[in-house]
């Protein structure tokens, strides 16, 4: 990673940037990061940094993030090599097992994808509007982002939801519901009778969904990136 450093400390010095004035760029795009991580990558001090950080750099820098990423090991140099598996225990941010296969199984190639900072600005009346939170994250998908219907959701400051617009939400998929004035992410559990019920991890019990309920169904959740700043 030695060479990764160098080559950010030189764009940082060719921007003429302070640490500080990184960091606080950084943070206008929504990520929030100290001036020690960036220092460690660029010492060399972090055998794989932070993806999300380094498309961030490279959107702040004008450099391939592609190319980053092939020589640092988040995508194959061969791009004919679609067999590529992530190994958690090697990254510093994972997949989520149970929907890891949705998303990531085969890479083609790296996708842009939209960041918001809530779901009621991704998917509400307002969606279309620039909103400053707002920031662009590459991640190879197994998929083409038409028409943007694949983007994220910042759920916390180390936790991205990706989520496929309008697609379809099966028997304990986990999704994202418009219910009764709320926006929530939860796991949709059918009953044997057809009863619909939402499990939030946030609320202590299910929420039975009625027919006479405000509900709809918004679109999957096909992964979870949590990272370290």
């Amino acid at each position: 990673m030695i060479e990764l450093g160098n080559f950010l400390a030189e764009k940082r010095k060719e921007k003429g940037y302070t640490l500080e004035e990184l960091r606080l760029k950084l943070k206008s795009r929504g990520l929030i990061a100290e001036k020690s991580d960036i220092q460690r990558i660029e010492n060399a001090e972090r055998k794989l940094p932070n993806p999300i950080l380094l498309s961030h750099l490279a959107n702040i820098y004008d450099f391939d993030i592609i190319e980053v990423y092939k020589k640092i090991g988040y995508l194959p140099k061969n791009e004919k090599n679609l067999n590529y598996d992530f190994d958690k225990n090697n990254f510093n941010y994972c997949i989520s097992e149970n929907i890891k296969e949705d998303l990531l199984n085969l890479i083609d190639n790296i996708q842009q994808i939209k960041v918001y900072s809530s779901l009621s600005m991704a998917l509400g009346d307002f969606s279309d509007v620039t909103n400053s939170d707002e920031f662009i994250i590459s991640l190879p998908i197994n998929e083409k982002n038409k028409d943007n219907t694949i983007i994220g959701i910042k759920e916390k400051e180390n936790k991205i939801n990706i989520i496929k617009k309008n697609s379809e939400i099966k028997n304990n998929e986990i999704g994202v519901f418009y219910f009764n004035k709320s926006w929530i992410i939860a796991t949709k559990k059918i009953s044997n009778r057809g009863e619909v019920f939402l499990i939030d991890e946030k609320k202590d019990c299910p929420i039975y969904v009625r027919e006479s309920d405000n509900f709809r169904e918004l679109g999957k959740v096909i992964c979870n990136i949590e990272f370290n700043n």
